[in-house]
């Protein structure tokens, strides 16, 4: 087990710096004595008790794990603009505070299950800057799993939302109320939610899923096409 002053060591140890850091496990609070430590790309922190993301100052991080940790929002991050996957599974988070703010250059995914948001309204300025990406064409979409929380509403979404975004919101609260707003996206899965009118909206998934990735490598043919 990796005590906690073992991460300011950690630091100053004269071996070559690595590009991955596994400390899972660990009981660890606080992982502001890693930072700085540009190297980095990898850092899985899962099932520890750390409960505020600190300012990381890791520039190369590309795939951060905080899951099992007692999180209850995202305020005040920094984190990496290369950051591609962002998993923060089975924690604390009922306030999404300080999502918006989440680079979006090259994030790929965000996976928030099994926590107990409720809503996610704070996630629109992160879908509109993804949505002005210059780049959201030819790279992959940006996939975002809300699995198992305990949304209701969907009132952030509106009929312009981006098609190369995918939502899975699988087993929360949302209900017939609801279904106009369902009926709306354009690349999303909302099973077992336990609504006979779900399936309406599911079973279009894989025609949708399929005319985006159609639509993307056109956009990129003919965009190199050009060059």
């Amino acid at each position: 087990m990796i005590k906690q002053t073992c991460l300011i060591c950690f630091r100053q140890c004269p071996i070559n710096a690595p590009s991955s850091l596994t400390i899972q496990h660990n009981n660890l609070v606080d992982l502001s004595p890693i930072a700085g430590f540009a190297p980095i790309v990898l850092l899985d922190a899962s099932n520890n008790q750390i409960t505020a993301i600190p300012d990381l100052r890791l520039p190369q991080l590309t795939n951060l794990n905080l899951s099992d940790n007692p999180l209850s929002n995202l305020a005040n991050q920094h984190l990496s603009n290369q950051l591609k996957i962002l998993k923060i599974d089975n924690s604390e988070l009922t306030d999404l505070t300080g999502v918006g703010q989440l680079p979006t250059n090259h994030l790929s995914l965000l996976r928030l299950n099994n926590n107990g948001i409720t809503d996610i309204s704070p996630l629109e300025p992160l879908l509109l800057r993804n949505a002005l990406s210059p780049n959201r064409f030819c790279t992959k979409s940006l996939d975002i799993y809300l699995d198992d929380n305990l949304i209701e509403h969907l009132d952030v979404f509106t009929e312009n939302n981006d098609s190369y975004i995918f939502f899975r919101l699988w087993s929360n609260k949302i209900n017939g109320s609801a279904v106009d707003m369902v009926n709306r996206f354009k690349n999303a899965s909302f099973s077992f939610n336990g609504n006979d009118t779900m399936p309406i909206a599911e079973s279009l998934y894989v025609e949708v899923e399929l005319r985006k990735r159609a639509e993307r490598t056109e956009a990129c043919r003919e965009q190199f096409s050009m060059i």
